[in-house]
């Protein structure tokens, strides 16, 4: 069984998943791969059938290079005209951005002179909490901010509710007409409550793409309006996004890595009874990844029903830690 996997600069290094290192009793075997890879191929083959009929189009994000020149243009007019930036988003509205901002910017970004961090401020509301929503409104200079709010349908209460309040503190700190020039939405380009309401008020609008789930918009509009106005560079962001792409376009589970850390995880699961996944980088700037993984995984995964409707109540519970701090707290449980 080889034991590392490399792609793209990521090495993925399971030798501590194997029987070989760690017995029979816990690890994988090479007849265990061999033993899930009919599955691989099988689900491999679904998803490449549901692209092809419109669903799972997360796979052509980073080909749409023309929205990431539209964005890159308006970020840099927004990182003229505007001090300050907030977010309203949950869950896969901005657990993707903040991950990406979080790896790739100044931990200390907001802190920094207007010169030196490269955009405004960046500021993030997602859980609907009144005090973490009025110390944001006091930190921000209403008259120089521009509000994003992020939801495909608009019905998201938690977005809905957090929007609403500053907009409501926007419209009185600079007049409801100068207020619509400070709010850009990202929503359903065809229907739904908020884009009802941004085409009747006048929003600037961007697009969450049909055929992608919410979680997956990371390289949509999504998470590339909010990453490209903190200044990342969101065409090599896409460029990344494509090389990775390329090397997970294989069905052979020990070919491509992704595949190869679903089965190492499922087999994990079923096979040696570890129910739980924990994230856990050394790195302070990837501690979003952690935040962002676990919703992911959850959220797909976390299922009472299987894709074809039989009753399966799966899915591993994630966790999320940060080394080393939490080898003095939660290793101690896993070990």
């Amino acid at each position: 069984m080889a034991n590392e996997q490399r792609t793209s600069g990521l090495a993925l290094d399971y030798r501590n998943t194997t029987a070989h290192a760690v017995g029979d009793e816990h690890g994988v075997t090479d007849a265990d791969l061999d033993g899930i890879a009919p599955k691989v191929a099988d689900e491999h083959a679904r998803i490449e059938r549901e692209h092809d009929s419109g669903v799972q189009k997360w796979q052509d994000l980073p080909d749409n290079t023309a929205l990431a020149d539209e964005i890159v243009t308006f970020a840099g007019d927004v990182r003229e005209r505007f001090s300050d930036f907030i977010l309203i988003g949950i869950g896969g509205s901005s657990l993707g951005a903040i991950a990406t901002i979080g790896a790739l910017g100044n931990p200390f970004r907001n802190l920094l002179p207007a010169d030196q961090r490269g955009g405004p401020r960046f500021f993030v509301l997602d859980n609907p909490d009144p005090e973490k929503v009025a110390a944001t409104l006091a930190t921000v200079d209403l008259e120089s901010t521009l509000v994003n709010v992020v939801s495909k349908s608009g019905q998201t209460a938690e977005t809905a509710a957090n929007f609403l309040v500053v907009r409501d503190a926007l419209g009185k700190a600079v007049g409801p007409e100068k207020a619509r020039d400070q709010i850009v939405a990202t929503t359903d380009p065809a229907e739904g409550l908020l884009r009802q309401l941004s085409d009747g008020e006048g929003y600037r609008t961007f697009p969450v793409p049909p055929g992608v789930d919410g979680r997956q918009t990371v390289l949509s509009a999504v998470g590339l309006l909010p990453a490209a106005i903190a200044g990342v560079d969101i065409h090599g962001l896409l460029a990344g996004a494509t090389a990775m792409r390329e090397r997970a376009t294989s069905s052979d589970v020990r070919e491509n890595p992704a595949y190869l850390l679903a089965a190492l995880s499922v087999l994990a699961d079923t096979k040696h009874h570890k129910p739980m996944l924990v994230t856990m980088p050394y790195a302070d700037a990837l501690y979003g990844i952690a935040d962002w993984f676990r919703q992911l995984w959850a959220e797909s995964l976390g299922k009472k029903l299987s894709v074809n409707g039989s009753v399966v109540n799966a899915g591993q519970t994630p966790i999320k830690a940060l080394g080393a701090i939490d080898q003095h707290s939660q290793i101690q449980l896993y070990t």
